[in-house]
């Protein structure tokens, strides 16, 4: 089964992340992450792969914002424009 993104926006973000963070844009682990439906394996996954530092503390913090949001239909910023998101994954998570 394919994996869903959401909007561009959240691509785009992704992709400046892992350049930021790990010098290059594969977005592999990202699209793994967005299965994760526990923000607990999330955070694991990312401190596992890309280790401990204030930078992965803010990344965590802010793709669990954005994932979360996203899959509750809300937009992350005002000028950004939601594109409509048929995916199962995202569709079952449970906001807490």
């Amino acid at each position: 089964m394919p994996l869903c993104w959401g909007s561009a926006v959240l691509q785009a973000w992704c992709k400046e992340q892992m350049v930021r963070l790990q010098g290059q844009d594969d977005l592999t682990l990202v699209r793994f992450l967005l299965s994760c439906s526990s923000t607990g394996e999330v955070a694991e996954y990312i401190t596992a792969y890309l280790g401990k530092s204030a930078d992965v503390s803010k990344f965590t913090s802010e793709f669990l914002r954005r994932k979360y949001a996203e899959a509750a239909g809300k937009k992350v910023r005002p000028a950004a424009v939601r594109e409509p998101v048929s995916c199962p994954i995202m569709s079952d998570l449970r906001i807490h």
